[in-house]
C-alpha cells in the first residue's frame, strides 16, 4: 500500500478547472488567458501586445531598475 494512500484528495484548483474547461471549448474563437505563456494558431508563443509596450517603454527608460 503507498505511503499516501490515505492522505485525502485535496480539492480541485479552480485556475486550472477554467483551463480543462477552455481546453473542452470547441469554439473556434475562443482565447484561452487562464493559465501559462499563450501561443498562437501555429503554437508560436504569443506576447500581448500591452506586454510588449511595457517591455519597450522599460527598456528605454535608463532609469528603471530592471
Amino acid at each position: 500500500m503507498s505511503y499516501f494512500a490515505k492522505v485525502p484528495q485535496a480539492p480541485a484548483d479552480g485556475i486550472l478547472k477554467l483551463s480543462v474547461l477552455s481546453k473542452a471549448d470547441a469554439d473556434a474563437n475562443k482565447v484561452d488567458l487562464g493559465v501559462g505563456a499563450y501561443r498562437d494558431d501555429k503554437g508560436k508563443p504569443w506576447v500581448l501586445p500591452v506586454v510588449r509596450k511595457a517591455e519597450q517603454r522599460l527598456a528605454a527608460d535608463p532609469s528603471a531598475n530592471h
